[in-house]
């Protein structure tokens, strides 16, 4: 972190300036480097979630469906859907989403 920026103001912010947090140092990290690195580039909350050192890592269980997020410290196992249909004209309804978010209707399948 630079230290030109914010500065930490109490105990907890302070340590995570740290370099080496929850005992994870920059030489323990383990990750995939053909994607963005870091837990703000890629949809994972990461290590700070859940610090356990033990097996299971943080996290990582057998029912994550996404295995290749969990070969570094910043993952988080999520939901995924079964199948992706693209409903066109969806996004049309609700232009201004903090104002008409209200509108948005829910795709239903009908038998």
């Amino acid at each position: 972190m630079k230290r030109n920026r914010l500065k930490g103001v109490n105990r907890k912010a302070k340590r995570l300036e740290e370099r080496e947090v929850f005992g994870m140092g920059l030489d323990q990290i383990d990750v995939i480097w053909d994607q963005p690195v870091g837990c703000t580039s890629i949809f994972d909350t990461g290590w700070e979630t859940n610090p356990r050192p033990a097996t299971p890592m943080g996290n990582c269980a057998p029912s994550a469906r996404d295995f290749t997020s969990c070969a570094g410290p910043c993952w988080w196992p999520a939901q995924t859907p079964d199948s992706m249909t693209n409903f066109y004209g969806f996004q049309n309804q609700c232009l201004a989403i903090e104002r008409d978010w209200r509108n948005l209707n829910f795709a239903i399948k009908i038998k």
